[in-house]
């Protein structure tokens, strides 16, 4: 006779071995190369975020996770890296943010891609719903967001403006933001402040890595740098990572790039959930005044 806690052991245990047969078989199944991937000369480097879980154990979404980034490895010209793993020096050549969501909604597991342009700026997403997690192992790896990376690659427009090398001194001065900043100032020394439009500051520091900047708040969260409700800005305050922007510079006067921070879904002043890794577009223009 089983007891409770025997009885949820085995069925989660039954459900773990489901999964990883779904993630043999689907790892052992052929791989439909999307032609735009096939076409590249030199390798698109991809950075992969680890994945967004709710509404599923970190085990379930770890073997999701896994089999989507080992797919994404048989891509020809794919190169992915991953924070924190390949060094800073390596996020300078980084040509796509590949994230994914997975969460449940109304009993369907839904599992979201976002593939995030780092030099247009320009985000694909991709979404679909599953029975169960067994479900979306065996069906994650479908031509449907290995097509959505491909189609990134091949409809990348052309740039009409490269990146700038830059020195110290092109950036020393008073910046105009965006992302409810009002003003960001550079300092010689590697150090900066930005303004809020809800009166808050933040101390900054910066540093140049190849055509980049990457500048990174030092400060202590102040739930006025969050432009959300003020119960949601609270909980953001209390458990967001601090803000990191990776920019390049254009025309001498224009930092365009993308801002890494931790966002909240949610409704009215309800949290659902808070996402570490979120990723936007930010663009700071040097003022003339």
């Amino acid at each position: 006779m089983h007891t409770k806690k025997g009885l949820f052991l085995f069925r989660k245990n039954r459900a773990l071995g489901i999964l990883r047969l779904a993630l043999t078989a689907a790892l052992t199944a052929p791989l439909l190369v999307p032609p735009a991937a096939e076409a590249q000369e030199t390798a698109t480097v991809v950075e992969f975020i680890p994945f967004t879980v709710e509404g599923m154990s970190a085990e379930e979404g770890m073997v999701i996770e896994d089999l989507v980034r080992d797919h994404i490895k048989k891509i020809k010209n794919i190169l992915l890296v991953f924070p924190g793993v390949d060094g800073p020096g390596s996020r300078s050549n980084i040509d796509y943010v590949f994230q994914g969501k997975i969460y449940n909604e109304d009993d369907t597991y839904i599992l979201q891609i976002d593939v995030l342009d780092s030099r247009t700026h320009t985000q694909n997403t991709w979404t679909s719903g599953y029975r169960s997690s067994s479900d979306m192992a065996l069906k994650a790896p479908a031509i449907n967001y290995l097509s959505l990376l491909g189609s990134a690659i091949a409809e990348r427009p052309q740039s009409t403006e490269d990146a700038e090398n830059i020195i110290p001194e092109k950036l020393w001065g008073r910046w105009q933001g965006t992302e409810g900043i009002e003003q960001v100032f550079f300092f010689p020394g590697g150090h900066g402040r930005a303004y809020f439009s809800r009166g808050a500051s933040m101390e900054l520091a910066y540093r140049i890595e190849g055509k980049k900047i990457i500048v990174e708040q030092k400060s202590k969260n102040d739930p006025r740098y969050y432009q959300v409700p003020a119960p949601v800005a609270d909980a953001l305050a209390a458990a967001a990572e601090p803000k990191r922007w990776e920019l390049s510079l254009y025309a001498g006067s224009h930092l365009r790039g993308l801002l890494f921070e931790t966002a909240a879904d949610y409704e009215g002043a309800d949290i659902i959930r808070l996402r570490s890794g979120s990723v936007r577009k930010a663009e700071w223009t040097k003022s003339t005044r």
